[in-house]
């Protein structure tokens, strides 16, 4: 044990020595020793870690019925604990956050803070910004510079007329927080979207790429700002300005000539569709920490960072995997120490005493905001952008957060402010982004557009005979891509004189990308391939597979091929999206059932339960909001070796209902495919008394009727079995006879309801998805080697049925 001196910052302007008791070991030896065990740093930074982290849930908890983002209770955890709160109390902060332990603290939050931004940047594709439209570009440059002008002339017109505090230094804090309250940054705005799922609406992806360009413009401006500052503090040695302006040009070029060509060869040796290996990882980190420590040392620790995370391509391999492994830590164990930090600036009390300065920056800081609301509304609504978005994005840009707390901070240290003043500034910055966020959260709120109703759904049954048949297959990965073109070879036939529209619509993950998406990709008239794109080299195996279908199916197949960047629980907005606009009858999306055994070939390396329990959150959001009819697929036939040109046989099981009848329709399409044979059984389940007449019956019964008139001609190809049941046994006995020696076995999700047989197969049952038929077809219970299953689910066509009950009763009783 030694006694150790440490001089501590103290309040701006000052420092105090501070004496303390230091170990040689940094861990306890145990509690039945005679010391203390929160004089070791094991004990008590993690006895920190854990008060912040629960303070901060707390205060979350607290705030979650009024709707503010996480920013507002990790500020105000660290006020709670700093000198304005707990901080008061001598014996809790001397105990729990004694003045030898800043040091740390400041450090771990500056290392959480670096890898945050880092993080968020390298979500964002700097090529949207580049081709950003006019609109963008006018609508950005507008609320920035009407803000910084606005303030600037409130400032001298303060100065002129003898109301600035003489504590207030007019160069050094004014000027310089008009520049700060002008800009919104990227890694400020899109958390808060995130958390609000606003990111996928159109007014969040609009936000983002206005807060892109500011935060481009903003590392800009930042090192002129701080180049004029360092050459006015060195009055004699103006060159200094100079030097610290060329110095950061110097590192942009040195990332961009030797760091940027470093990571893409990480990603050209990383395996396509394999993680990237943990030796590149691990470099990649340290190249970041790298970063932030020379820009650090150039005075703008977060600048070089964002450069660096610009010019690495978004998403897999590197910029997901970088995201994966430090965002959760990062952000969750790191950041908070930033707010413990700057909560121990935040001195409120020090505003009762100079009133004058505290209502002075409120005025500074409120006109800055309107200025930016108005620069960011006025032009909007000159595009002629609906009032409802322009006031949603005029709020957004005003939002502010952790990169402002951070520029705080650094004037704390450099004189330029106090802690009385950092207090004010603070207690702005809480109330505007208090008041913004839920009004942007109320005013993007995704709404239904006016044509999503009934008149406007659409299923298989409704379509007229001989019109196109309009199909969306969803694709998250290669490995999805055999069994929906099989499925799309059954789908057309030759001769048709309407041919089968059918849209792919690739799904990518979110992870390592910042702004949400919707691409529609085009192709060339003369050789009806993709035209090369942005991302053309990663998507065009997805899609090749599908355009050379095209090409060999002599007119009768058109292919339309999609891709949506988003939110695994945000997806299906743009899958509704698509098919809306498109006047699709039926959505197919994969499903993977957890309890299936698959194996390594059908899953990727980099896939595990999440990303496939994620990717069944869109399946479940299908099924409940698309304005068309839903297949689920449960993929288990990838690793049979099949052509697309040998017979592919389907087994339809049929138990009655909307649903049973809608997966009738869609085999009906199939039978005219000679490549194709359909094995109906229908199961008749008895009931234990009479029902009398059954509209739902009757209309099984039409159904079943059509497809025998249908399909009478095609012997050889469509079989039809008929079974009865009065028992589950009964009925799964049935099915079992059949066989298991198809390719595909198609039922409807739900059936007509019989009181035994219902029950009973719901006791099986153990994926709501797929329905109690859908669920068993799928399982090992009933093929050893799993068959693909389709359970397709009717949009209901409540004024369709109606309409088809009347009719029926009347047959009925003219009978």
């Amino acid at each position: 044990m030694k006694i150790s001196n440490s001089t501590t910052a103290g309040t701006a302007g000052s420092e105090s020595s501070v004496c303390y008791i230091t170990l040689d070991s940094p861990w306890s030896d145990s509690i039945f020793s005679r010391h203390n065990p929160l004089h070791t740093t094991a004990s008590l930074l993690l006895l920190q870690m854990c008060l912040i982290l629960s303070l901060t849930g707390l205060v979350r908890l607290i705030l979650r019925p009024l709707k503010q983002p996480a920013i507002i209770s990790d500020v105000l955890a660290g006020i709670i604990i700093g000198p304005s709160g707990l901080g008061r109390y001598p014996m809790f902060q001397k105990e729990l956050f004694p003045p030898h332990t800043w040091t740390a603290t400041r450090t771990f939050g500056i290392i959480g803070v670096l890898f945050h931004v880092f993080n968020e940047v390298l979500k964002e594709d700097l090529h949207y910004v580049l081709n950003s439209g006019r609109k963008e570009v006018v609508i950005s440059l507008s609320g920035y510079f009407v803000s910084n002008f606005s303030s600037f002339v409130l400032g001298r017109c303060l100065m002129h007329f003898g109301y600035l505090p003489k504590n207030i230094n007019r160069m050094h804090l004014l000027d310089s927080l008009s520049g700060v309250l002008a800009l919104t940054t990227f890694p400020v705005l899109r958390p808060i979207l995130s958390e609000f799922n606003l990111s996928t609406s159109q007014l969040g992806r609009l936000s983002m790429t206005l807060a892109v360009i500011n935060t481009l413009l903003g590392t800009i401006l930042t090192i002129v700002y701080s180049s004029i500052r360092h050459g006015n503090m060195h009055k004699g040695e103006s060159v200094v300005g100079i030097y610290h302006f060329a110095s950061h040009v110097a590192l942009f070029i040195l990332l961009l000539t030797l760091v940027r060509p470093l990571m893409m060869w990480f990603i050209k040796k990383a395996k396509e569709g394999r993680r990237m290996p943990s030796g590149f990882l691990n470099l990649s980190m340290l190249v970041v920490l790298l970063t932030g420590m020379l820009s650090d040392m150039l005075g703008t620790v977060v600048k070089a960072p964002i450069w660096l995370a610009f010019m690495i391509p978004t998403g897999p391999p590197l910029a997901s995997a970088l995201i994966e492994k430090t965002e959760l830590v990062c952000r969750t164990l790191f950041v908070p120490f930033f707010f413990v930090t700057n909560g121990q600036q935040f001195n409120i009390w020090g505003i009762f005493r100079d009133w004058k300065t505290f209502w002075c920056l409120q005025l500074f800081f409120f006109t800055a905001c309107l200025g930016k609301f108005l620069g960011t509304l006025l032009p909007a609504l000159y595009f002629k952008m609906p009032f409802r978005d322009s006031l949603g994005l005029a709020l957004a840009m005003c939002v502010k957060g952790i990169m402002e707390l951070v520029t705080f901070t650094d004037w704390l240290h450099l004189n330029m402010l106090d802690t009385s003043q950092l207090a004010g500034l603070e207690l702005s910055l809480l109330g505007v982004t208090a008041i913004a966020t839920p009004c942007l959260r109320l005013l993007g709120r995704q709404r239904r557009p006016r044509s999503w109703n009934s008149n406007h759904w659409r299923c298989i049954a409704q379509s007229q005979p001989e019109t196109e048949f309009r199909l969306l297959v969803c694709i998250h990965d290669k490995e999805d891509v055999p069994t929906m073109l099989h499925l799309a070879n059954c789908n057309y036939h030759a001769t048709k004189k309407n041919p089968t529209q059918l849209f792919t619509l690739h799904l990518v993950d979110l992870i390592g990308r910042g702004i949400p998406i919707l691409i529609c990709h085009k192709k060339s008239n003369q050789s009806q391939r993709l035209i090369p794109s942005k991302e053309g080299k990663q998507l065009d195996p997805i899609f090749s597979s599908f355009m050379k279908l095209e090409r060999h199916s002599h007119g009768g197949l058109v292919v339309r091929p999609f891709t949506s960047v988003s939110l695994y629980k945000a997806m299906h907005e743009d899958v509704c999206k698509v098919a809306l606009d498109n006047k699709v009858s039926l959505v197919i999306v994969p499903f993977w059932k957890d309890t299936l055994m698959y194996s390594t070939t059908h899953i990727n390396v980099g896939s595990d339960h999440g990303i496939r329990q994620g990717r069944n959150i869109v399946v479940r959001k299908m099924l409940e909001e698309a304005p068309c009819s839903v297949g689920v697929l449960v993929d288990n036939d990838c690793s049979r070796t099949s052509c697309l040109v040998g017979s592919f046989h389907i087994a339809l099981v049929f138990l009655g209902g909307p649903d049973d009848r809608e997966a009738l329709a869609y085999a009906s399409l199939m039978v005219d495919n000679p490549g194709v044979k359909v094995t109906l059984l229908r199961c008749n389940l008895l009931s234990d008394h009479d029902e009398g007449f059954n509209v739902e019956k009757v209309l099984d019964d039409e159904c079943i009727g059509e497809f025998k008139l249908k399909t009478c001609s095609h012997e050889g190809t469509v079989y039809y079995k008929e079974a009865f049941a009065t028992r589950v046994e009964e009925l799964v006995s049935s099915i079992r006879a059949i066989g298991t020696d198809f390719n595909l076995m198609i039922t409807g999700r739900k059936h007509t309801r019989h009181s035994k047989v219902e029950v009973g197969l719901s006791t099986w049952s153990e994926t709501e998805e797929l329905g109690v038929i859908g669920d068993f077809l799928s399982s090992t219970d009933f093929a050893a080697n799993a068959i693909s299953v389709l359970v397709i689910q009717q949009r209901s066509m409540m004024p369709l049925l109606a309409i088809h009950a009347n009719n029926a009763s009347s047959r009925q009783s003219n009978r």
